[in-house]
């Protein structure tokens, strides 16, 4: 993919999703799922040879030549309200998240009998919004606002090599980002008694 000379390039861990051809294969013993060692090998190459070429590793799975990072996913990461067309389709105002029936059939029908193709919905309260902004901050090179409340399980996260602390953020390194789901928890659960 180097050797291609893109100006940015997406590393997603595979996962396998009930119902599709790949889990089945697993099911039956042909496909083989990787372990958490060699994920973490893998992942932690990939950082090695991305970064070294000159790409940033600006969120988890996403690396880009200076100015060249994906305006429209960073949207996401930034809470930036969004529509969303089509089937299956997401959207959201900044408070509520709703999406599209997922089949194009029953979509077209529903837009066809003058009805909203609204599959569901749902509300963030303060709460929510709260660990949606410090998970999608963690999964992103700028990290998520520090809470001088969480300085002892933070600086323990920075020994461990796991985030760097900079102008009142908290930045996950590669390594941090392997261990991101068990942090958000850790600093959740910890924040839950504040």
């Amino acid at each position: 993919a180097i050797l291609l000379a893109p100006d940015h390039i997406s590393c997603y861990g595979l996962t396998f999703e009930d119902g599709t051809p790949l889990t089945r294969t697993r099911l039956r013993g042909i496909t083989l799922e990787a372990d958490d060692v060699r994920y973490a090998g893998e992942f932690m190459r990939a950082d090695e040879l991305l970064t070294s070429a000159g790409f940033e590793h600006y969120e988890v799975s996403n690396y880009a030549r200076p100015g060249a990072r994906a305006v429209h996913n960073s949207a996401y990461w930034k809470h930036v309200p969004y529509v969303g067309l089509g089937p299956s389709a997401h959207e959201f105002d900044g408070g509520i998240r709703r999406w599209n029936l997922r089949e194009y059939t029953a979509w077209v029908s529903t837009l066809a009998a003058g009805h909203d193709p609204i599959a569901g919905s749902e509300a963030l309260d303060a709460d929510q919004r709260a660990l949606e902004a410090l998970f999608l901050g963690l999964r992103t090179g700028e990290g998520a606002e520090r809470d001088e409340r969480d300085a002892e399980i933070v600086s323990g996260w920075e020994e461990a090599g796991w985030a760097d602390l900079a102008n009142d953020r908290v930045r996950l390194t590669p390594e941090g980002w392997l261990r991101m789901n068990a942090l958000v928890a850790a600093l959740t659960q910890r924040r839950s008694r504040y």
